[in-house]
């Protein structure tokens, strides 16, 4: 998605004691009143309010004061649409702040690669994080794909992560259509106001956090789980000298096994290693 979209959907009233003309008298209601209309006045909770959800998406999206730009501005439309205050900027107008959050529940659904933090476990309050298992591999490890030694858990990967998850279901969580790679690792964080929590990260994104007392023992609180595409492409980007690795112990042994030549071999690790840089 290359946008979002924020606009106040006033609905405009004729002037009183207003006299059409009678262009005018043969026009749909609707179109009349975008012709003569007048749009109510937004409150200051309006403004407010777009101003908070503004804040949010800059902030969630990482997104400049630059890459926010008034509605008129970026689209044309016919004149008794265009009517409506359409607004993507913080000093402008807009509808309730329920109408706005339900808005952003509709771009998220859509599509929108919204990665906001759990507001629960905010970054800026962090005292300490512990990586308490570098790494692991499951049954899901195949180290013709990628070998879990390689894959190591860091205080920025934790930190990372916790700036970009994005909480999703139990049942997505733990769909066999989900990306595995059976490597992951874990920690512990511990915030300023005394609360603990354990995360196992992926290098795939698949996130998950528990609240943990001090032997970092599950509290009770149910586990949450998150995506974290951000997460994924880092470490990807991170993980290329082990995936050549990978590609490398898979084609000798093909090579040992006499199903295809080193020449062969060399081909198709560099062919492997192209497709992973990209163009």
């Amino acid at each position: 998605m290359e946008a979002i979209g924020i606009e106040m959907v006033g609905r405009a009233r004729l002037p009183e004691g207003f006299n059409p003309t009678l262009k005018q008298r043969k026009m749909p209601l609707e179109r009349l009143r975008g012709d003569a209309g007048v749009f109510p006045t937004p409150t200051a909770a309006q403004n407010q309010a777009l101003s908070w959800l503004v804040h949010v998406l800059q902030s969630s999206m990482q997104l400049a004061t630059s890459e926010v730009f008034r509605h008129p501005g970026c689209q044309q439309k016919e004149q008794y649409r265009g009517a409506r205050r359409e607004l993507d900027a913080p000093h402008t107008h807009t509808m309730s702040k329920v109408s706005i959050l339900l808005m952003a529940l509709v771009a998220t659904a859509m599509g929108a690669p919204t990665h906001a933090a759990d507001k629960r476990y905010p970054l800026d309050s962090v005292r300490k994080i512990e990586v308490v298992e570098p790494s692991s591999g499951s049954v899901w490890e195949d180290k013709n794909l990628l070998d879990c030694s390689d894959v190591v858990l860091t205080e920025e990967d934790v930190r990372y992560a916790l700036r970009h998850i994005r909480r999703v279901t139990e049942k997505a969580f733990f769909s066999e259509e989900t990306e595995r790679t059976g490597c992951s690792g874990g920690a512990s964080v511990t915030f300023r106001n005394g609360k603990i929590i354990v995360i196992g990260v992926e290098p795939t994104g698949r996130i998950n956090i528990f609240e943990a007392n001090a032997k970092l023992e599950p509290t009770g609180v149910p586990e949450s789980y998150y995506g974290c595409d951000p997460c994924r492409k880092r470490k990807m980007i991170l993980l290329q000298d082990a995936f050549d690795r990978a590609d490398e112990r898979r084609l000798k042994k093909l090579v040992a096994q006499g199903r295809i030549s080193s020449t062969e071999a060399e081909l198709l690790l560099q062919k492997a290693r192209s497709a992973r840089k990209g163009p």
